[in-house]
């Protein structure tokens, strides 16, 4: 890629400080004299790649730009790419949302009812008990997801993660377990994506004792149906899923369950 297809300095540090008016005009795939340019904005990022959807093939690095978090550079081919991004500690691969041109989503209408300058947002949506059980149980998920070691202390290694069901098809369930380090207790997490509670399901865990169940999303207090295990369940000697322990449980309807083990 040539000097004159870099993005100018002024151009990044719009998009670097949220001033730039025409995001679509500079990121994303363009057509330039060498071709092809690919420009994504990433703050934090170690690196960019572009790759073949189909395949994951390699079709160009990205190099740093101009500004903090720009990165641009030339693809093969872009007509159907996602992104490989090098994250410290962390390796993503992901959609490039400005891939896809300008399109109006669920989210746009949000914005265009909500995002507005010239009014305070609509506070009195938190007076519906369906709106507010949701704030309420983004609190808690962000609360659970800060205190529970196990389900941030090896997000980048393979160890702090193992599925325990992944092909359920006839109850479309799936589980998996999150591990910390050796003092952090494991976090089992299933979830229901069915409208029916699936009644005496057991799955297999990898300790005997205790389970508690920190977080159930069909709590009532969050707008749900209020079915669950009571807080705590008990293992059996019951193998299940390559485990030689295990626990019965009730799944809640399209919902999902965290149990954290307690021994």
């Amino acid at each position: 890629m040539n000097d004159d297809d870099a993005l100018d300095f002024d151009a990044a540090q719009a998009l670097a400080s949220g001033r730039h008016g025409a995001p679509f005009s500079v990121l994303g795939p363009h057509r330039k004299t060498e071709g092809t340019v690919v420009r994504v904005y990433l703050p934090g990022a170690c690196g960019v790649e572009v790759i073949a959807r189909a395949g994951s093939r390699s079709l160009g690095a990205l190099a740093p730009g101009k500004a903090k978090g720009i990165f641009e550079g030339p693809a093969s081919s872009v007509e159907s790419y996602r992104l490989r991004i090098s994250w410290p500690g962390a390796l993503q691969e992901t959609e490039d949302p400005y891939a896809f041109g300008l399109l109006l989503s669920d989210y746009d209408l949000h914005l265009i009812g909500e995002g507005r300058h010239d009014r305070e947002l609509h506070w009195g949506l938190t007076a519906d008990p369906l709106h507010d059980g949701m704030r309420r149980l983004v609190r808690d998920l962000n609360f659970i997801y800060a205190h529970e070691p196990a389900l941030h202390a090896q997000d980048a290694e393979p160890e702090g993660f193992a599925w325990l069901i992944g092909d359920d098809r006839a109850n479309s369930v799936f589980a998996f377990l999150r591990v910390g380090t050796v003092k952090a207790n494991p976090v089992l997490v299933a979830s229901n994506m069915t409208p029916e509670p699936r009644w005496n399901y057991r799955i297999g865990v990898p300790m005997s004792g205790h389970w508690r169940e920190i977080l159930n999303t069909d709590f009532g207090f969050y707008g749900g149906s209020n079915v669950g295990n009571g807080g705590v369940v008990e293992t059996a000697p019951i193998p299940a899923h390559g485990r030689s322990q295990s626990v019965e449980l009730v799944l809640p309807p399209l919902a999902t369950l965290f149990l954290r083990c307690e021994n």
